[in-house]
C-alpha cells in the first residue's frame, strides 16, 4: 500500500516565530484496505542536529511514516 501526504501545517512560537511542531496528515489505500493518520512531528522525534524549521516534506513524511509505523506495531502487539 502506498500512503502518502495529504497535508502539512505548522504550528510557531509566538515569542520568536520558531516552529514548535509540524503536523502531518497520512492516508493510503489499496483495494478495500485503508488507512489514515494525522501524526505531529516534534523536536523530540529528531535524532541529530536538524531542527524543525530545516527539514523539508520528504523528511517530515519520513517521519510521519515511521510515527505511523510505530503506533500500528504497538495496536497489533496489544491485540
Amino acid at each position: 500500500m502506498k500512503i502518502n501526504a495529504k497535508g502539512i501545517s505548522y504550528q510557531f512560537s509566538d515569542s520568536d516565530g520558531s516552529t514548535q511542531s509540524i503536523t502531518i496528515n497520512l492516508s493510503g489505500s489499496d483495494a478495500s484496505d485503508y488507512i489514515s493518520g494525522l501524526f505531529a512531528i516534534k523536536s523530540s522525534d529528531l535524532t541529530d542536529s536538524t531542527t524543525l524549521d530545516s527539514l523539508n516534506k520528504t523528511q517530515i513524511t519520513a517521519l510521519g511514516l515511521k510515527k505511523m509505523e510505530a503506533y500500528v506495531k504497538a495496536a497489533l502487539s496489544e491485540a
